[in-house]
């Protein structure tokens, strides 16, 4: 599950998750539906992605995991969302990520696309077996 927040000029994206891997897959999907037309159960995905970020704690981890994304939407086209593999070597986090090309005709913007996922307040946190974050996006 993944929501939205009214935070002054920014978004508060909130998600919750029973693993860490899937919380990830969540904001994924609730920082792309912020911005774009896409129905992610009625996709199918056609690309492959490996993404490396190094980091200090989880709430780190979602920041950086945010804004790789939004690099590889604005730089390659990429809408990715699905977390094939998901394994941490230390402080880095090795994901190969799934996802399709983006089709300006098949996904319109429906508002800004965020400038970039933001530490500011950023909450991660793991509650009787689910997990929880929440991360401001700047607009």
């Amino acid at each position: 599950m993944y929501g939205y927040k009214e935070h002054t000029a920014d978004v508060v994206l909130y998600a919750e998750a029973n693993s860490f891997k899937e919380l990830l897959e969540e904001l994924a999907k609730g920082f792309f539906y912020f911005f774009l037309e896409i129905d992610f159960l009625k996709e199918d995905v056609r690309i492959t992605q490996s993404m490396q970020i190094e980091y200090e704690d989880y709430a780190d981890l979602a920041v950086s995991y945010l804004n790789e994304l939004l690099y590889n939407f604005e730089v390659h086209q990429q809408i990715l969302w699905k977390i094939k593999s998901f394994n941490v070597q230390g402080s880095v986090a090795e994901l190969i990520l799934q996802g399709i090309l983006y089709n300006p005709q098949k996904h319109p913007l429906k508002g800004a696309i965020p400038k970039a996922a933001t530490y500011h307040r950023v909450k991660v946190e793991e509650k009787q077996g689910k997990w929880y974050a929440e991360v401001v996006l700047d607009i």
